[in-house]
Formats: C-alpha cells, structure tokens, sequence
C-alpha cells in the first residue's frame, strides 16, 4: 500500500535555528508530492529528509490538498523508548515510530507516525484527527502538531521502530475520534489508562524490525 504525502530532499535533517526567513521560504517551496509506501516513508525519514502532507504549492496551511500519515512528537520526556512502543495504541495503530533528530541520551524526543488507510483531503477533518491522536498521548504531546501544514524533519540514522501492517482504517479513526473526543479534558488523565477500541493482543514486533535507542 502507498500513501500521500511530501518530501523535501534539498536539506538533511533540521535547519538550523537561525536560518533566515527567505531560506525557510525556499525549503518550503522544495517539497514534493509524492506516494510512498510505509517501508519507503521509513527509509526517507531515516535518510533525514523532511516529510509534511501534500500542498498546493508552498507548505503552508492555507495550501493543503491532502494527508494520510499523523505525526505525534514527544519532546518532553515524559516516555521512555520500551514504554512508548509497548503502549496499546503504538502496538495497535502506529506504523512507524523513531527518534528525533533533536534526540539525546539526556533529552530523549520521539516521534510517532501513523498511516491512514484513506487520505484526508479537509484540513478541519484533519486537524481534528490529529488532536484526537494528540489526546491519547495527553500532555506529552507537541501541540504544534496539530498544524495541518505540520512537518516532520527526517532524522538521519534515527532509531526506528517500523510496524508496515498497522494501517489507521476509517472504523479506526473514528473509534479513536470516540476514545478521546475534542471537549475531553484529557489532558491530565493518564493515556495508558484510557479504554481503547480494542485491545492489544501482541507486543511490537522483536524481529529485526526494531532498531531501538543508542545506549
């Protein structure tokens, strides 16, 4: 299976933090709409390209056309690598999992990646999955990924954790839209004791598939 999405090749990894307005405006225009399957988008992430959803034009939220991959960052340190991949809604639905460019020993930072079965092509449906995959995580999560221009810098080397059959259906999204809704304040409720649509009936697979964290 392939889904869409958009890669920029013209940079590897994260700009730099004082990069200037006009080299973020052509590092905006540079990325390309494309279909890739779950093992390709693996492959293009550990390769340090930057993946965002497909837009009309420059990647900007105004220009949205479509996305079938959601991405959670984890920038705070509130999971450890083996809890995170052993959480039921990583186990059930994510496809990829990775550190972050910005990872370390002492600041770990994770990324979670789910693909959809089905684009979405309404960036207000879109947002709203995404704060709904945010919500599962509760306060750990990014809040700047509720963009729905959002990209992910690539993370050259990362640890990568790659799950290609987990496949984010429509019943899915909406049992997870039903889990964590937009007026719940879930934010201060533990996300492991959430009731999920179903439960988790196998660990992540330990078969080559992962590559966990550097020691």
């Amino acid at each position: 299976m392939a889904y869409l999405l958009s890669v920029n090749a013209s940079h590897v990894n994260k700009l730099p933090k004082d990069t200037s307005p006009a080299r973020w405006a052509g590092y905006n225009d540079a990325f390309e709409n494309t279909c890739l399957s779950s093992g390709e988008i693996a492959h293009t992430i550990r390769s340090g390209y930057a993946i965002a959803p497909q837009c009309d034009g420059r990647r900007k939220a105004a220009n949205f056309r479509a996305a079938q991959h959601v991405g959670v960052d984890l920038d705070d340190g509130t999971y450890s690598w083996d809890e995170l991949v052993h959480m039921p809604i990583v186990v059930m639905h994510a496809a990829i999992v990775h550190t972050t460019a910005s990872h370390t020993r002492e600041h770990p930072r994770y990324r979670v990646l789910f693909l959809l079965e089905e684009p979405i092509t309404d960036p207000d449906d879109y947002t709203q999955a995404v704060r709904a995959f945010m919500r599962a995580f509760g306060a750990a999560a990014d809040a700047a990924c509720k963009d729905p221009a959002r990209l992910f810098f690539g993370a050259e080397d990362c640890s990568l954790l790659h799950m290609p059959d987990n496949v984010v259906t429509a019943d899915d999204l909406a049992a997870i839209l039903e889990a964590w809704p937009a007026d719940d304040q879930d934010q201060q409720v533990d996300p492991q004791k959430r009731e999920l649509p179903r439960p988790a009936t196998a660990p992540p697979p330990d078969d080559g598939a992962i590559i966990p964290p550097a020691k």
